[in-house]
């Protein structure tokens, strides 16, 4: 994503005693005012501007705070290390391997159980994101 620029341009106009406003951007480019007295229409890019960035489908996962076991003890509970990681990637009954927050039913009804890697059904964990992310450094 290159650059973006955010802004708001508010228009008002005085009649007598009354105001009629409006508030026009890129994401409202024409705007009637609510006594339909003023309608404004944002014309050109002024910029080259783009649209926030929406993380509807991301999750933020940060470290637990206290006292834990297992491998994310370590990440501890600083800023740096909070990850912003698309919602595809978690389960949230447990029941699906390879994913976050996988559970006990997600391992006993994978197929051939018994004959499975060690960890066959614990890849795509948090710990292997941060591990990535540290690499990447």
């Amino acid at each position: 994503m290159g650059r973006s620029l955010g802004f708001s341009i508010r228009v008002q106009v005085k009649k007598d005693s009354s105001v009629s406003e409006v508030v026009v951007g890129p994401e409202n480019r024409t705007v009637v005012s609510g006594d339909n007295f003023l309608r404004v229409n944002l014309v050109g890019d002024l910029v080259g501007y783009t649209s926030y960035p929406s993380f509807e489908d991301f999750n933020l996962v940060t470290p637990r705070k206290g006292v834990s076991s297992g491998p994310l003890q370590s990440l501890g509970d600083e800023y740096s290390k909070w990850m912003l990681l698309e919602r595809v990637l978690f389960t949230l009954d447990g029941c699906e391997c390879n994913k976050i927050g996988v559970g006990y039913e997600a391992f006993q009804s994978q197929p051939n159980f018994c004959s499975s890697p060690f960890c066959s059904c614990l890849y795509r964990q948090l710990w292997n994101f941060w591990e990535v992310t540290i690499k990447l450094m």
